[in-house]
């Protein structure tokens, strides 16, 4: 499906900014301090359409991280932080996959990527894993999305061998459904990169290349997707939000809602200026990033748009990344201080 424009959006719905100011008061009161307070948010956006109520969603988390934790060796959990732990956890219990099954599939990833004498270990590797499962309706990873998954990652390394690493594997397994051989997938990424470059933009960083791999699961021309990024940037921007680096992957997962630039910008401020009180203490970068990641779930939601599989399973990918980011940020300046 291309993700043009197909309908007009709502204004944002107090009831989904309730249900995220309730799930997020039930991870602070019943879960373990895995993190800094503002942390929680990205778990509480992860399942805001999950079944249950609040305090149901926040135990049902917990038990599965909980056996998550217990099944993995002692020497793993070092390498993979806890409330990382909490994020995969919460993705997993929104896609109804069970810790043992997730754990079984990542060790047959592991397994395959041996072939190819890679490594699926440590987070970007289970993320990647996670992304693979969703694509298979019994969460079974097969050798032929490993394989597809590493000749997408060599041919991202053909255009920027400095930047592409081990945190690019969770794109890459996104980007695993597309038609086309890798060669042709990699050159539409490299088509995305310069082209978001060229006329949203957007600096060279890592940042940018994770953009451009996102901004291809629209599906869309890289010209008409990169032009789309440009006119959803700009609008936003005429709103007062504040777009750099950090927010360029919320703006190609934005480019996937198929509605009218002035409306997806619109949805979003709506929710910036609505969020409750209790997020006071996030910084404006995480406030525009948890406003427009309520958004894309508000939209998602309608009928119409239900079936856009790829950016749910991005938008959980990317709430993850962001708490992996902020993690490692807050212990640097603890170690710092």
């Amino acid at each position: 499906m291309n993700y043009r424009d197909l309908s007009e959006a709502k204004h944002a719905e107090i009831d989904l900014l309730d249900r995220y100011s309730s799930v997020l008061r039930a991870f602070e009161a019943h879960l373990p301090w895995y993190g800094t307070r503002d942390l929680l948010q990205y778990v509480a956006v992860g399942v805001l359409t999950a079944e249950g109520t609040a305090e149901e969603i926040a135990k049902g988390v917990h038990e599965l991280e909980e056996s998550f934790s217990n099944a993995l060796p002692w020497y793993r959990k070092s390498n993979i932080a806890g409330f990382v732990r909490l994020g995969l956890s919460a993705s997993l219990y929104s896609a109804g996959i069970g810790a043992a099954e997730f754990l079984a599939a990542h060790q047959a990833a592991q397994d395959f990527a041996g072939n190819h004498k890679r490594s699926m270990k440590g987070v970007f590797g289970m993320l990647a894993t996670f992304i693979l499962c969703l694509q298979r309706e019994d969460a079974v990873i097969e050798r032929a999305q490993v394989d597809r998954l590493f000749e997408i990652y060599r041919e991202m390394k053909k255009y920027h061998w400095w930047l592409t690493g081990s945190d690019d594997l969770p794109a890459c397994a996104a980007l695993v459904p597309l038609p086309g051989t890798a060669e042709e997938v990699g050159a539409i990424t490299e088509a995305m990169f310069t082209g978001l470059k060229s006329k949203a933009g957007f600096k060279t960083s890592e940042a940018l290349q994770q953009a451009a791999n996102f901004l291809c699961l629209t599906r869309l021309p890289p010209e008409e997707a990169c032009d789309r990024a440009h006119q959803i940037a700009e609008a936003l921007r005429e709103r007062g939000c504040s777009v750099g680096k950090s927010e360029y992957e919320e703006v190609s997962i934005l480019c996937g809602i198929p509605i009218p630039v002035d409306k997806i910008a619109d949805h979003v401020f709506d929710f910036y200026e609505h969020l409750p009180n209790q997020s006071w203490w996030t910084s404006k970068t995480k406030r525009f990033d948890t406003a427009s990641s309520i958004a894309i779930v508000s939209m998602l939601k309608t009928e119409e748009l239900a079936g856009l599989a790829d950016l749910k399973a991005l938008l959980a990918l990317q709430g993850i990344i962001a708490a992996q980011q902020a993690a490692a940020a807050a212990a640097a300046a603890a170690a710092a201080g």
